[in-house]
């Protein structure tokens, strides 16, 4: 009998050994929630997405409901996701023709995590304007090392109007100081990309995720956490982001750092000091620079909360302080919290909302309203 129940145990391992090793080489897209967490595998430099990929999910979904599991919550939509050969969300082609007028350096936001390529910050900046706009932003990269190169290899340098727009998000710290211009990260041989499989480097990344990632227990997670909903087993996973309740009763979630952010005292100098900085190497290089301010979601969707568990943000004026500080130092400066505050109350009014409900990120219609007001500032229109 235990020699019988030994070996039942032992080919049960060597299947589950079978399946997890079969599904390994499985795509990134058959067994994630969204691009971002596809197209950060197989990236070639830290922070920026995998080069030269195109990834398509009909039915993506939002972080916040993911990280809380509330599957109910989801928001489900199309979402497609390209990359061009230096691993930055454009078209393959786009180094190609004209110079760029248009450079886009940021965050999430600015990458437009949550949309499909035809509605994300720079997109929609090219549709109302004509422009020509690159998508430079990337996760966890401070991009001044490489802002100039890269303006370069877009042609930015022949045109001498050319214009670097930085997103801020209102919950994140900045860098005091720039870091040295590191060009020889754009060179040919990271810009055009041999495939993982023709170089070490490759190989190497290659073999880290196939040691790292495995879809059986991402499968077998998802699993769980279908019978943890607080009925049959507790929920976890719920801490792991905030539930509020919007005046119609529709269900919004929020992440922790940014509802905390909210009634937490900012340091306004070292982002001035950052910016300043960057701005006065972009000026050497004929460059104008834009500092895009984004608020939080919460800071937005605060007053249309039907009874938020916490008083009214502490921080509501960061965004405005900075802003005056900036134009005090003649850097030019779109700061969204006003516009979005008024479209936000009657875009509710008509159900449609300007982050997702789902997620941390804008929503097509938020973007839509910022990529507006960036034209606004920079008085927008396609000069060719």
């Amino acid at each position: 009998m235990n020699r019988s129940f030994g070996r039942l145990v032992v080919a049960l391992l060597l299947i589950l050994f079978a399946v997890d090793f079969s599904l390994r080489f499985l795509p990134p897209e058959r067994f994630t929630f969204r691009a971002w967490d596809a197209m950060i595998l197989g990236r070639g430099r830290l922070g920026i997405f995998s080069p030269n990929r195109t990834y398509f999910n009909p039915r993506a979904s939002g972080d916040l409901a993911h990280l809380g599991n509330f599957p109910d919550l989801r928001q489900f939509r199309a979402e497609s996701f390209t990359t061009d050969g230096c691993g930055n969300r454009n078209k393959p082609d786009i180094f190609e023709g004209r110079p760029a007028d248009l450079m886009l350096l940021g965050t999430s936001f600015a990458v437009g995590s949550g949309v499909d390529d035809e509605h994300n910050l720079s997109s929609q900046i090219q549709q109302l304007s004509g422009l020509k706009v690159y998508n430079g932003a990337g996760p966890s990269v401070d991009q001044s090392g490489w802002v100039l190169a890269l303006a370069r290899k877009l042609k930015m340098d022949q045109t001498g109007h050319g214009t670097i727009i930085l997103e801020y998000l209102e919950r994140l710290s900045v860098r005091k100081s720039l870091i040295p211009d590191q060009s020889d990260w754009l060179g040919d041989s990271l810009c055009n990309p041999k495939p993982l499989w023709a170089t070490r480097s490759g190989w190497s990344t290659i073999f880290k995720n196939f040691l790292t990632l495995s879809p059986l227990e991402i499968y077998s997670r998802n699993l769980l956490q279908r019978l943890q909903n607080d009925v049959i087993l507790p929920n976890p996973y719920k801490v792991g982001v905030v539930r509020e309740t919007l005046l119609d009763g529709t269900p919004i979630l929020f992440l922790p750092a940014e509802v905390e952010s909210a009634y937490e005292f900012r340091d306004e100098d070292g982002p001035i000091k950052y910016w300043a900085q960057l701005s006065d190497k972009l000026k050497e290089a004929h460059l104008k620079f834009v500092v895009l301010l984004v608020p939080n979601k919460y800071t937005i969707y605060y007053s249309l909360l039907h009874e938020p568990a916490r008083g009214e943000p502490q921080n509501r004026h960061y965004l405005s302080d900075l802003e005056s500080r900036l134009r005090q130092e003649g850097i030019p400066v779109v700061n969204l919290t006003d516009v979005y505050m008024q479209a936000a109350t009657s875009e509710f009014k008509r159900g449609r909302y300007l982050y997702w409900l789902d997620d941390t990120h804008w929503s097509a219609t938020g973007i839509e309203i910022a990529a507006k007001a960036i034209l606004k500032e920079t008085n927008g229109s396609n000069p060719h």
